[in-house]
């Protein structure tokens, strides 16, 4: 588990949402969970004697350095991810074969930010296809500024309004295919 938590924190380092049918799993609200858990386990198996395997070499050393990085860098990313107003919206309607368009906002103080995934075609993993700012703390997504069109040949256009700077197609225009 504790490994499951450092790779979560990888995934969003690198931009990747988790998305499970149509809910977002965040990493702040997951991940200490999931280090929370494999230490209770962890120290279930020392209290009740549970016998180790042998390991050999520097094998014996991956689960206490698994431990120690897990509890060193999951609070960190949670607190870090955690901070403003976050929100995460699946956008609808949903492409042929259940592609759909993730979108996760952020605001604080006076800026906005959005960051477009597409989920559908990586099994849980909704990887980062796009960027937005917006002025004010927006967060137009969330309130319902957006719209979806899907063509079987191109893939999904999701078009958000209010953006002030996009690295999509044309400011708040993001193409994208599964």
């Amino acid at each position: 588990m504790l490994a499951l938590a450092l790779i979560w924190v990888f995934l969003s380092w690198a931009g990747v949402l988790v998305v499970v049918g149509s809910t977002v799993l965040p990493v702040w609200a997951a991940a200490p969970a999931l280090v929370v858990a494999g230490t209770a386990i962890r120290l279930g198996l020392v209290v009740f004697r549970v016998p180790r395997p042998a390991w050999q070499g520097s094998w014996r050393w991956a689960l206490p350095a698994v431990t120690a990085t897990a509890w060193l860098l999951v609070p960190v990313t949670a607190v870090v991810q955690g901070v403003g107003q976050q929100a995460f919206t699946v956008a609808e309607p949903a492409g042929s074969g259940g592609c759909r368009a993730v979108v996760a906002e952020g605001g604080f103080l006076f800026a906005g930010s959005g960051s477009v995934h597409v989920a559908g075609g990586w099994g849980p993993f909704a990887p980062q296809v796009g960027s937005y700012t917006t002025d004010d703390g927006l967060m137009p997504v969330s309130t319902g500024s957006y719209g979806v069109s899907w063509d079987d040949q191109s893939g999904g256009l999701l078009s958000v309004g209010g953006v002030v700077y996009g690295d999509g197609d044309g400011g708040g225009s993001f193409t994208f295919g599964c």
